[in-house]
């Protein structure tokens, strides 16, 4: 009679194949190549007969495989609940082949099989809905706990903003005072720049949403004092302005803040994480407006599923991340979209479509609740 162990090894590959028939249609499965797929799962097989055989049921016996595949899972974007699929879907084929291939199964054996696999799924379905709303639970604390430390921030960060404003203003300042009192001022406006990144995150993780007012706004006037203020920062770039003629319209009802702030993030991403020249481009498209800023440089393939979540950035030094998050959240309320235009040769390109008139507050939660 062949043993368990023995069987997993001689139909390996068969569980293999059938395995990643079933874990492919898993959705961050898609765009990933069969070996990425099949990972440390084949070992993991060959761990599994070897702890089998020695009656083995300690996580040692698996030598640390399963943490490998997470390390590897979580690098492939896959979430928690796809990754406990994963092995839910190994424990069903390797049922399944065994039903299937297993001569010395006896009658009585095989009709206690299906109840025995379906009392397996409903396990594991419950383990996995029990792991996914326990980690939602702690996000969710964990972002408003952010919430709340970034706002408790923002007070004291003022004052002493507001403290270097005073003291820049006194006449007959040291150079090198009047240079340390210009670096504080800069710091804690960043600072303040990255609080408020961090609370906008926070309502919208939340479920709130970010607060716009809309209004009679022109995205070629947002668009012109953006560029002039990051050109002024940073003089040794190319950023350049493209407008359209006079006869198009730009204008709409929108939260002119919340847009410069969206232009401003586009054009800051592509100064840090692009080459020159920038191109900032509008564009009048009847019902709505259009934004596009290009830079040279590609995005890396890995990236690209998730440029648009926070933290996403291939480069800590370089930022939070959370510039790109925030644009199309604010596309987002004003009822619009913000893309990544797929990619010409050497070229990074995102489009951010507005709507002539931007919802209402009322309107866009009854729109989000409905979907």
């Amino acid at each position: 009679m062949r043993t368990l162990a023995q069987f997993l090894r001689s139909h390996r590959e068969t569980i293999m194949r059938e395995w990643l028939a079933r874990s492919s249609q898993l959705p961050s499965a898609r765009g990933v190549s069969i070996e990425g797929q099949r990972d440390h799962i084949p070992h993991l097989l060959d761990a599994m007969a070897e702890a089998i055989e020695r009656g083995d049921t300690s996580s040692v016996s698996l030598e640390q495989l399963p943490l490998l595949h997470a390390d590897h899972r979580l690098s492939q974007d896959y979430g928690l609940r796809e990754v406990v699929a994963e092995y839910r879907l190994l424990r069903r084929v390797v049922l399944d082949v065994y039903a299937e291939h297993a001569t010395d199964m006896s009658p009585e054996s095989r009709t206690r099989l299906p109840p025995l696999v379906t009392f397996n799924e409903n396990v594991d379905h419950a383990i996995t809905d029990a792991v996914d709303h326990y980690m939602l639970q702690r996000e969710r604390m964990r972002e408003y706990f952010v919430g709340m430390l970034s706002h408790d921030l923002r007070d004291p960060l003022n004052a002493i903003s507001l403290t270097a404003e005073m003291l820049l203003r006194f006449e007959g300042r040291e150079p090198a005072e009047r240079q340390l009192l210009e670096r504080m001022r800069g710091n804690t406006q960043r600072m303040s720049r990255l609080i408020a990144d961090m609370l906008d995150v926070t309502r919208s993780r939340l479920g709130g949403g970010l607060p716009i007012t809309p209004g009679p706004a022109d995205l070629g006037e947002i668009v012109c004092a953006t560029v002039d203020e990051l050109s002024a920062g940073q003089p040794e770039r190319c950023i350049e302005c493209r407008l359209p003629t006079d006869d198009e319209d730009l204008t709409g009802q929108w939260d002119a803040m919340r847009v410069g702030q969206a232009v401003s993030n586009l054009v800051a991403n592509a100064i840090k994480h692009g080459g020159d020249p920038i191109c900032v481009t509008t564009a009048d498209e009847g019902a709505y407006v259009a934004l596009e800023v290009a830079n040279r440089g590609e995005i890396p393939v890995e990236l690209r599923a998730r440029v648009f979540e926070p933290f996403s950035t291939r480069d800590a030094s370089a930022g939070t991340g959370l510039g790109l998050f925030i644009v199309a959240e604010i596309a987002r309320v004003h009822g619009g979209v913000l893309r990544l235009v797929p990619e010409t040769p050497g070229e990074t390109r995102f489009r951010l479509e507005l709507p002539r008139i931007a919802p209402t507050p009322a309107a866009a939660s009854a729109g989000e609740q409905g979907t």
